[in-house]
Parts: structure tokens; sequence; C-alpha cells
């Protein structure tokens, strides 16, 4: 079981692992004119009670007003591929990739509202049976 928490605390190597995840985000492309509004990370546990397994980072982006959700999903597929592979497609509205170890998952629910969140984990592949 996969157990997330906001990380409230910042030691070395959170600083160091959310840092890692922000340089993947960077290298990212970027839905034209979009910009990042808030940028959250959390850390996720083994269970419970175990220590820290990793950090991901959300990245809370403003659309241009006349973007769609399918024009950013398309956008996403195209400038992706191949070197990202889509894992999985939820509905249409979350696209989850994986490039060897990292993770990224484009969540358009709210796209059409202008509203895109993009999180990445630069090493979420390899832990908790994954």
């Amino acid at each position: 079981m996969l157990v997330l928490g906001l990380a409230a605390c910042g030691g070395g190597n959170r600083r160091t692992y959310v840092k890692a995840n922000a340089a993947l985000f960077n290298q990212l492309p970027h839905f034209p004119s979009s910009r990042v509004e808030d940028e959250t990370t959390t850390a996720y546990h083994a269970d419970e009670s175990g220590p820290v397994a990793g950090y991901s980072t959300c990245f809370d982006l403003t659309l241009p007003p006349r973007a769609t959700a399918e024009a950013v999903a398309s956008f996403y597929r195209q400038r992706l591929g191949p070197r990202w592979r889509l894992v999985e497609n939820i509905g249409g509205s979350v696209l989850n990739f994986r490039r060897g170890r990292a993770f990224l998952s484009v969540n358009l629910e709210n796209a059409n509202s202008q509203t895109l969140e993009i999180a990445v984990d630069h090493e979420y592949y390899g832990k908790l049976g994954r």
C-alpha cells in the first residue's frame, strides 16, 4: 500500500530528491503559453510507519484561454513519445508515463478550466514493488 503525506521536514536527502524532480520537470516539453502557478512536494512511504521511500512533486499550471483537454493531451503524447512510454490512461483525463525509473503524470481533469497538473518523480519505479 502506498501512503502519501505532506513532506514537512527538510533533510539533505529530501532537498536533493526534490531538486532532481524539478530538473526532470524543467526538461519536459511545456504546453505553449502555460505558466507554473504552484509547486507541491509530498513524501510517500512503503507503509504508514516506514521511512520515506521518495517524493512526488506536483506542478499546477495555468493554460492559455483557448486550450482544450484534447489539445493538451495530444501535445504531451506527441512530444513525450517515444522516450516516455504511456503506461496508464485513466479515462483520457490522466496520462501516466514512464521513462526508465522516472514517473510523469499529466492530469487533464481541469484542462477545460485552464488548469493542468503535472506530477513527477525521477526515481518512482524500482520501489514499493513497482
